[in-house]
């Protein structure tokens, strides 16, 4: 195929068709717990489906897809692990204040757009407008 823009991905059928330099097991994080690394996956993380709150949504935008995921449930990692993600991943950049800058400002459009439905169907109701 000449326009072919992604080869398919072929899995090993044994572990031993695998790389010879692949190691053998998944080195954990610092910090993380024993239970934690033996239910990751040889292949990377595994982040499993046991989360009480599990949103993933993808969304077609005109130059590109994005992605959005949620995920919410009981703090599993250690101190030690969480302080170093925050270093890794930090809460104030640009990107988060343009994100929740935007659901503000559409949370704020369909709150103005509610409220002057309302106030419509009662100045209807009492006989104000007809």
């Amino acid at each position: 195929m000449a326009f072919a823009k992604h080869k398919a991905r072929q899995e090993p059928e044994t572990p031993d068709a695998a790389a010879p330099n692949a190691p053998a097991e998944v080195e954990p994080m610092p910090g993380f717990d024993p239970e934690v690394a033996e239910r990751q996956s040889p292949g990377g993380r595994n982040w499993g489906s046991d989360h009480p709150v599990n949103l993933r949504v993808s969304i077609p935008l005109p130059f590109r897809r994005v992605y959005l995921t949620i995920v919410g449930g009981q703090e599993r990692r250690s101190p030690q692990r969480r302080r170093a993600e925050r270093k890794r991943h930090p809460l104030a950049t640009w990107g988060n204040l343009a994100f929740l800058v935007a659901v503000g400002v559409v949370v704020g459009l369909a709150g103005v757009a509610a409220l002057q439905m309302f106030v419509a169907f009662v100045f209807q109701e009492i006989g104000f407008v007809s």
